[in-house]
């Protein structure tokens, strides 16, 4: 999406999972960027059918906890570089806002109030789960 400032995990050429950031300006070409907040440690893991990242981010704004996301699904990657999603509702409404140090969320998708319980769970939980994930591959 236009604007946003992206984490991005897919499988690279040999299954492994990459984790890159964008600032993303326009929709092609994407190229791997620096984005306005700094990532001090990410993991991707691919289990089960959902990918999941995990990172450790510093926000340049002081006093600033919350932040929006998008989530959405690609279907390929070519040399090394996410191609660009179907612009379904699907995926042009998977959007929402964290409050990182309130643990809370709010979604507007189509992935309903699940998709809300999972990340209000995985904030007040992500410590935990961080540290306890390896990779697999």
């Amino acid at each position: 999406m236009i604007g946003s400032q992206a984490l991005i995990a897919f499988k690279d050429s040999k299954g492994a999972m990459t984790i890159k950031t964008y600032n993303i300006t326009s929709y092609s070409p994407l190229m791997e960027s620096k984005v306005w907040y700094e990532v001090k440690e990410s993991l991707a893991e691919f289990y089960g059918g959902i990918m999941q990242i995990f990172a450790t981010i510093v926000l340049p704004d002081k006093g600033k906890s919350r932040v929006n996301q998008v989530w959405h699904v690609g279907t390929s990657v070519t040399s090394r570089v996410p191609d660009k999603h179907k612009s379904q509702p699907a995926n042009l409404n998977s959007k929402g806002s964290l409050d990182l140090l309130k643990g809370q969320s709010t979604a507007t998708t189509d992935g309903g109030s699940r998709t809300k319980r999972e990340n209000d769970g995985q904030l007040r939980n992500g410590q935990k789960k961080r540290n306890n994930c390896t990779k697999r591959g």
